[in-house]
């Protein structure tokens, strides 16, 4: 039975479609035709009430009084539809879960016959379909034998309830590149140590698979510990990319101080957790004694390489 078995009762489940009957009448729209034939014969194949609000949203009921598909024996039935619409407004890319029950009247004994799909059945409403419903909701002389009430007098009474189903929860998607997709090197020359002191340095945003990425340097160290003892050098997470809500990165990467004048290098690794603006690397990259050899024409080539690259996105 429904969840309220004091106002609906007879209900009976075909298809995955669920006939009941009610008492209250539909509690978001109804629309009352007093002139049925005049409608089905004269005016058009398909009209649309006006519109209403449900679940934060707009819609409409769609009646066809002669049938949608007529090609699937659609003449025979009455059909009726819901339709999302005034959807401009909604983001890129926009969908809606609902479930709805569409009604009509028995003016005989005042009830209402509802028609809906399983409990258990969204239907989803996006650009691409917006519009459900039934092409059979009602055979065509069910519906207009006055026995029945549900035409009388060429009167008849449809309605609807709309129920959307709101997202609250979160889920994350984990995206993990191997070393053959990532392997990205960017190369930062240095320029003017001399010129800017211990004053910090950044280099230009560079891209990995999607994600941001900036070198930071204070060429006469950072933190008061290691100051005008040791070069600092960080990897800093950038992403400024309209990512969802929250981001986290876990990323290999190597470090190479390359010398100018020949194949020596200092190679350091590591790996991390990233969030965006977050910054990792070593206060005491190199001691400002060693890097006198790597600066040619005061500047030093630095190299970053991501070697393996995990992204972490969480969405509401």
């Amino acid at each position: 039975m429904e969840e309220n078995d004091s106002v609906t009762y007879d209900l009976t489940i075909f298809n995955g479609i669920m006939r009941s009957e009610r008492i209250h009448p539909p509690a978001h729209y109804l629309m009352k035709i007093k002139s049925y034939s005049s409608l089905a014969s004269r005016w058009t194949e398909r009209y649309e009430s006006g519109v209403f609000d449900a679940g934060g949203h707009k819609w409409r009921i769609v009646f066809y009084p002669r049938g949608k598909n007529k090609d699937n024996d659609g003449a025979e039935h009455i059909s009726l539809y819901l339709e999302i619409v005034e959807t401009k407004e909604l983001p890129t890319g926009w969908e809606v879960l609902s479930h709805f029950k569409f009604f009509v009247h028995d003016q005989i004994k005042d009830k209402y016959l509802v028609i809906q799909y399983a409990k258990d059945d969204l239907k989803r409403f996006y650009p691409a379909k917006t519009e459900w419903g039934f092409d059979e909701f009602l055979p065509m002389n069910t519906f207009k034998d006055m026995e029945n009430g549900y035409l009388v007098d060429d009167c008849c009474l449809f309605g609807a309830e709309v129920f959307v189903v709101q997202r609250t929860g979160q889920y994350e998607c984990i995206t993990s590149l191997p070393p053959s997709v990532v392997n990205r090197k960017y190369t930062w020359k240095l320029n003017n140590l001399s010129k800017y002191g211990p004053q910090r340095r950044q280099s230009e945003l560079f891209t990995v698979e999607g994600t941001e990425w900036m070198l930071e340097a204070y060429p006469r160290g950072f933190t008061a510990d290691v100051y005008d003892e040791y070069f600092s050098l960080y990897l800093i997470f950038k992403d400024k990319s309209q990512l969802p809500s929250s981001i986290k990165v876990f990323a290999e990467y190597t470090f190479r101080l390359k010398s100018q004048i020949n194949s020596e290098k200092i190679v350091i690794r590591a790996s991390s957790w990233f969030y965006p603006d977050d910054a990792f690397g070593w206060d005491n990259f190199v001691s400002l004694k060693d890097l006198e050899s790597y600066i040619l024409n005061d500047s030093v080539i630095i190299e970053c390489q991501i070697n393996f690259l995990s992204k972490i996105e969480s969405f509401k």
